[in-house]
């Protein structure tokens, strides 16, 4: 503390006046004792030591009166940390949170606008000289958005003329934005304001990074808290496309997922199911409280090609769900016109019933309108090439050994997303395709076991997965599941593979040995079906049953389809985008319909060798959620994704000061400042930088002492 008059301390020399006062009226005087009044001097002497008390008492007031009275004149102050420094140039980043959290309200109006007003108070306390920042949240990652310069361009209007954005506001990523935006400067003083409702996840954990100038001493924070209550939010969360086997005219499963944060039950909400723009149905559903609720929808679709929709849920009571942008959520999949197979075998025979089944399914599809069209379209190959990045599925029969090099490349294919169908032949290299089998921690081949006349009569099929793309819908009875006793012809076996299963690998047919007869392994990304008998018929009478064909067709488009749904993507990132046949691209049509130029390159890195993908970076075009296409250069062919919004936002549990002052604590931030009432928020940060006057305070209690001696006077004065 320091004062600003300080040659008016030297008026506290005043205070020796009430004390000479007191001194002076306790003076001795001679005593005269009258026995008439002797009986009374007990009672005086009690009386005197009461008012020798309150004498006491008014010197005191009267003393303390002099003293604040005096420092009030002396103008007292706490310094800042610009106390001395005043002219110097300041660095500053105002960072605000523009997420469409801050669209909720309280009686003065939403965050959002208010937000507005409190960003124009900051800016007063800057000079021309001072370098300022404005950066919105969404404008950090932008590959066409930089920081505003306060006085640089009308910075008024672009505050004005903001909108909320569907980018979370995350505590990490905008402190690290800013440590290195004033890493770029040399001023010796930064302030930085963070203005946000401080949703709870901001302050769950501290990010691990370093600072380069965050948290010096010549930086000091400003975390500016506009949230005054918490807010109520249901919200659509999850798109899970259940269904496998995507088809044309075909059912198709999706389970949305929605999420209750409130502590009151949501009953009886509408969600609405909207496919290629058009409603398909709607339900209703109640939400316990502070609980998900998944919903599940059926359509179908009567085109290939990329399908879009989205779930929308109906706000109808604004009391429980305040806001709307976590409303809708979107989703895409992809239904293949045409399966582009590699078959692959050490000779046509080995191959030849697996092309009898396609070129059957083939001539069951063929149009009259147009003849030369073919959904199947196969290539024949001795190994396994390079021309993998033109296939969707390969198929391989009749092949006794797998190369080191082919190896390679199917781990790589299947890895990046793709399917691979095996019939090994009767006298394969076991330990070859083991190989292959170890490097995708699959199943694994044991031996061939011959079986006798007595086993090969009676073996059956006992435990089918009928849900399983690869055979549901082949059975008239569409109710028919895994414990089904349904009687599926079996073929006559004379020798299998003996196959040993994993925890990543599925039987989906059984024999009544205990011996899987189909297997399906894989994970998140591609997978391999193996069937235990070779395609041909020196191990079983199975390419020649009625079952051969709808399993080889329904397998080439069951891993064909393994990466057509997608909902992941979600703005504000730079996602990759697999895109499905489609070349020449030429623009971008954006969710309003606008299109742009394509001015993007095929993404050519090592992760993509198998498909056609596109990294869409983040920019202003491609900030709002909702679908996007990519068009090829005569119009006709076009590639259609989504773009979703973060559901972290969703959550609208706000954080208090302890828990936001904690998360800085963590980060060794001392030079924080909170700010609880942001409408003051200029005066705040004056005091916070130049220091508190406390001269006002002086003479306040001046005036309570001053109130207290002139009560205590009158006292004494009648007692």
């Amino acid at each position: 503390m320091t004062f600003l008059n300080p040659y008016v301390l030297f008026a506290l020399s005043a205070v020796a006046i009430p004390i000479l006062l007191h001194l002076f009226n306790l003076k001795k005087v001679k005593k005269v004792e009258f026995s008439t009044l002797m009986f009374l001097k007990e009672i005086q002497k009690s009386k005197l030591r009461k008012i020798k008390l309150k004498q006491l008492l008014l010197l005191f007031l009267r003393i303390f009166l002099i003293i604040f009275l005096v420092l009030s004149f002396s103008n007292p102050v706490i310094k800042g940390y610009n106390f001395a420094n005043a002219d110097f140039k300041k660095s500053a980043v105002i960072l605000f949170d523009d997420s469409f959290s801050m669209n909720a309200r309280d009686t003065k109006g939403s965050y959002f606008e208010q937000s507005k007003s409190y960003i124009e108070k900051i800016l007063q306390s800057y000079k021309p000289t001072d370098r300022v920042y404005f950066v919105p949240n969404s404008f950090i990652g932008m590959k066409d958005k930089f920081p505003l310069d306060a006085f640089t361009g009308n910075i008024y209007d672009s505050i004005k003329n903001l909108k909320p954005s569907y980018i979370p506001f995350r505590l990490s990523r905008v402190l690290k934005y800013s440590d290195d935006l004033i890493s770029a400067d040399n001023f010796l003083q930064y302030e930085i304001y963070l203005i946000s409702d401080f949703q709870k996840i901001n302050s769950d954990k501290s990010p691990d990074v370093q600072f380069k100038k965050l948290n010096q001493n010549s930086v000091y924070i400003y975390p500016v808290n506009v949230s005054t209550r918490d807010v109520h939010n249901i919200s659509l969360e999850n798109v899970d496309i259940k269904t496998k086997l995507l088809q044309k005219n075909k059912k198709i499963n999706i389970t949305i997922r929605a999420k209750n944060y409130n502590n009151n039950a949501a009953l009886n909400k509408q969600v609405n199911l909207f496919v290629e723009n058009e409603k398909v149905t709607e339900t209703a559903v109640d939400i316990p409280a502070f609980e998900s609720k998944n919903i599940d929808f059926s359509f179908r679709v009567n085109k290939t090609g990329s399908i879009t929709g989205y779930a929308e849920f109906v706000q109808n009571d604004f009391s429980d769900d305040e806001i709307a942008e976590d409303n809708k959520i979107y989703f895409s999949f992809y239904i293949p016109d045409v399966f582009n197979v590699m078959l692959v075998g050490d000779n046509s025979s080995g191959t030849s019933y697996i092309k009898t089944a396609i070129e059957t399914a083939i001539n069951a599809d063929k149009d009259s309108l147009n003849p030369s069209y073919k959904r199947y379209n196969v290539s024949e190959y001795n190994s396994v090439t390079n021309d993998l990045k033109n296939s969707d599925v390969v198929i391989i029969s009749g092949k006794k050994i797998i190369s080191e090099n082919e190896n390679n490349l199917l781990t790589e294919f299947l890895n990046e997303g793709k399917g691979i169908f095996i019939f090994p032949d009767r006298n394969s290299d076991i330990n070859s395709y083991n190989s292959l089998f170890t490097k995708l921690n699959s199943f694994r081949i044991n031996n061939v076991m011959a079986l006798d006349e007595a086993t090969t009569k009676n073996l059956k099929f006992t435990k089918i997965d009928f849900e399983h793309p690869l055979v549901s819908g082949i059975f008239k009875n569409e109710n028919l599941s895994i414990t089904s006793e349904f009687n599926v012809e079996t073929p006559e076996i004379k020798s299998i593979f003996d196959i040993a299963v994993n925890e990543k690998s599925y039987s989906v047919m059984t024999l009544s040995n205990g011996k899987p007869f189909l297997i399906e392994s894989g994970s998140s990304n591609g997978k391999v079906i193996i069937c235990a008998v070779s395609a041909l018929n020196d191990m079983s009478d199975f390419p020649l049953k009625s079952l051969f064909a709808p399993i080889v067709i329904r397998g080439i488009e069951y891993l064909s389809n393994i990466n057509t749904g997608r909902s992941s993507n979600v703005t504000g990132t730079n996602n990759l985008i697999f895109v499905k046949g489609l070349k020449d691209i030429t623009e971008v049509i954006l969710p309003d319909g606008k299109k742009i130029p394509f001015k993007l390159n095929l993404a050519a890195s090592k992760q993509n060798n198998f498909f056609d993908a596109i990294l869409f970076p983040y920019n202003s075009y491609s900030s709002e959620i909702g679908k996007y296409s990519f068009r090829n250069s005569d119009g006709n062919s076009s590639y259609s994704f989504v773009l979703n919004f973060d559901t972290l936002e969703c959550k609208m549990q706000r954080a208090d000061k302890k828990e936001i002052m904690d998360y800085f604590n963590e980060l060794d931030m001392k030079n924080v400042k909170y700010i609880n009432n942001p409408s003051a928020i200029k005066e705040e940060i004056s005091e916070n930088r130049n220091g508190s006057e406390l001269w006002k305070y002086c003479l306040i209690i001046a005036l309570l002492f001053l109130a207290a001696e002139m009560y205590y006077s009158k006292k004494l004065e009648k007692s």
